[in-house]
This record gives C-alpha cells, structure tokens and sequence, in this order.
C-alpha cells in the first residue's frame, strides 16, 4: 500500500440529480456517500489520496480536505482529465495510481481494494480494472476475453455485435494504473467526436496497442457496486445500507 495513490473523481455535476447540491454529498444513512470510500481508503494505510473537484468545489472542499488532498480539473471535461489534473500532485515515490468514481464506491469494502492492488502488483500490469456480471447489462461497456482468457477489449453497447451484447461481465469504473504509463499517455487522449469529453477508457485501447499487460478484477459481490445518478438511486442506496445493517 506504500506505493499507491488513490485519485477520487467528484467533479461531476450529477445533472440528472435535479438537486443544488453536488451528487457526492447526498447522504446515505446520514454520511456524504463520498466519505465512504475515502474512510475504507484511509483504513487501507494508502499514503496519499486526492479528491478531484470542479462543481461546486466549495462545498465539496470542507467533506473530503480532513481525508484527502485537493486537485481542481480545468476546464475540460472527462474522467481522464480529472485524473490528469491530480497527477502534478502525486509523490514521487508513487508506483500505482488507483482511481476511484465517488459515486458509487460507497459499499466497496477494504479486503476488495486490497486484493486488485494485490493482482495489479503481482501481475505488474499497465492498468487492472475492476469488472462484475450484471443480470442487465445495457448501457455498460462489455468485457471480451480472447480464447486463452486473456482480456483482449470492451466494447460498449452501441458498437457490440448482437453475440457481444449478451456478455454479462462488465466494467464498473475502479481502476489501477502504473504510474509511468499513465504519464507517459493520458497526453495522448482525443475528445469524444460525441460530448468532446476525454476518457479513461481509452487508456485501455492504448495500452493493448502497445502490447502493455492488462488484468481485470471480477467483483466477488455485486452489492458492493451501486451506482448513484437520480434521488431514487440515493433512496436506494438507504434501504440497502439499512437492511444490510440488520443483517
């Protein structure tokens, strides 16, 4: 965990909230769901994290500051440019960057952190990101393996073949990188020609070009993914966190 940054993406406006506040603040049990994942990061012993902001950055800055430092995107927009803006901050000393969405992390548990860093750094991979199997999965970019089982691409709903469609295993948006490889590429990114935004994903496409080592982590438990993007999702989010606690 020594050599491992982990990069929080909430800059996000969360437009489909149809709130004032940021998406990262809406509670779930009564704590800022950003804050999940940034207290199971700090359990981890991870020696540094950064919380990307760029919406709102006012109210955001006082929830995470006591978790983690700061770094403000720019004017661009994109996953890949909110990591791109935390990368001049990143210690020296750093070996793995972990990025992590802030709205929808709030159920990861430690031991799951844990074991992918664990594979990135024993398979000494470019970039492992985490994937899980989804009963209905539209609308997630689709996970294709090669016949020896090796990750060969993902293929997003609109540009899968009608076999490529019925793969369940997708991808959930935690990933790790090599610190060297990120910098030596996120550089390299073209916008969308669609929303003109820059993503991380693209990433993956560049590193299977160059013939870089790319892993994936399959979630063991579904329920620790929940994605967060209408006030019925955080309703959900509430009634899950807890029936679980009654468990």
């Amino acid at each position: 965990m020594k050599s491992v940054c982990a990069v929080i993406l909430a800059a996000g406006r969360g437009s489909r909230m149809k709130s004032d506040l940021p998406k990262v603040l809406h509670t779930i049990h009564g704590k800022p769901l950003i804050v999940f994942p940034l207290q199971t990061l700090q359990s981890l012993g991870i020696p540094q994290t950064i919380t990307v902001v760029k919406h709102q950055a006012d109210l955001v800055l006082p929830v995470v500051i006591k978790y983690s430092q700061i770094a403000y995107q720019g004017e661009e927009y994109g996953t890949a440019k909110a990591v791109e803006a935390a990368l001049p901050i990143v210690h020296k000393k750093i070996d793995t960057i972990m990025v992590v969405n802030g709205d929808d992390s709030m159920f990861y548990e430690a031991k799951t952190f844990r074991s992918v860093i664990k594979q990135h750094t024993t398979e000494q991979n470019a970039i492992t990101f985490i994937t899980l199997l989804k009963e209905d999965p539209s609308k997630y970019g689709r996970i294709v393996y090669d016949k020896n089982g090796k990750f060969k691409k993902i293929v997003e709903e609109k540009d899968a073949t009608v076999k490529q469609r019925k793969i369940k295993e997708v991808n959930d948006g935690v990933y790790l990188f090599d610190k060297q490889f990120l910098l030596d590429n996120i550089k390299k990114l073209k916008p969308s020609k669609v929303t003109g935004e820059y993503y991380l994903t693209d990433l993956i496409n560049i590193a299977t070009k160059q013939g870089k080592q790319v892993g994936t982590y399959l979630l063991r438990d579904n329920t620790e993914f929940f994605g967060i993007s209408t006030q019925d999702d955080v309703q959900q989010a509430n009634q899950y966190y807890s029936s679980a606690k009654q468990i």
